[in-house]
């Protein structure tokens, strides 16, 4: 893992000796920091499917590796429900535009937001975190565009489910894949419809939750992806 605009040729010419692989964690989101780069590795290792892009800049090898979760810290923990929605990262435009367009005002724990909505907070992390996620009845998540594209779902989506919270996040082609059940959206219209009918039927939301961190624990652990990464390289 690195930052690409960090490292000169001769640094990669030297890594490219050890026989290394390379962990991006970003999709396409920089794709300048890839271009005429990957050759230097023996393979990347990516959180997409989608891997025609990789292989375009002449990857020798992709390997796709999921985001995980943490059992032993994202967890359930007993806590009263808090806030009725909530979202936790960093500013970026699109989660301002969707926000806003919220009726149920949501509480925002990060950095970065210039642009107010809602019920600002400082970031949390660590124990704090997965504090806000008990704490929540309706966990939201919005990815970045590009991870919508590269249909990779980010850190997020594993924490909440791992942590026993409820998650609603964008509909995305491999979730179903996934997870034996998740509520996702499409649009802002369907994602109110969803707050509203969530925030209303607490054993519907409990039940999913649930079977999130069920989930969790049977397919999507660091230890699993360790595993799997000992098996592919």
């Amino acid at each position: 893992m690195f930052k690409g605009e960090l490292l000169t040729g001769d640094t990669l010419s030297r890594l490219s000796e050890l026989n290394t692989y390379l962990f991006y964690t970003d999709t396409y989101k920089f794709p300048i920091l890839l271009k005429n780069r990957l050759h230097y590795f023996r393979g990347i290792i990516t959180t997409t499917e989608r891997v025609e892009p990789y292989i375009r800049m002449n990857a020798s090898k992709v390997i796709t590796l999921r985001w995980a979760c943490d059992p032993h810290f994202h967890r359930p923990i007993s806590s009263a429900k808090l806030y009725d929605v909530s979202f936790v990262g960093t500013f970026y435009p699109n989660r301002w535009k969707t926000m806003r367009k919220l009726k149920v005002k949501p509480h925002v724990f990060g950095s970065l937001w210039f642009l107010k909505v809602g019920h600002h907070h400082p970031p949390v992390y660590g124990e704090d975190y997965v504090s806000v996620i008990n704490s929540t009845k309706v966990n939201l998540n919005i990815h970045h565009p590009v991870d919508l594209t590269a249909d990779s779902p980010n850190m997020r989506t594993f924490e909440v489910a791992g942590s026993g919270g409820f998650l609603l996040t964008e509909r995305m082609d491999c979730l179903g894949k996934l997870f034996r059940r998740i509520e996702t959206y499409s649009g802002v219209e369907e994602l109110n419809e969803k707050i509203e009918y969530y925030l209303r039927d607490d054993k519907e939301r409990e039940e999913i939750a649930l079977g999130l961190r069920e989930d969790c624990l049977e397919r999507h652990t660091y230890l699993h992806r360790a595993q799997e990464l000992m098996r592919l390289v």
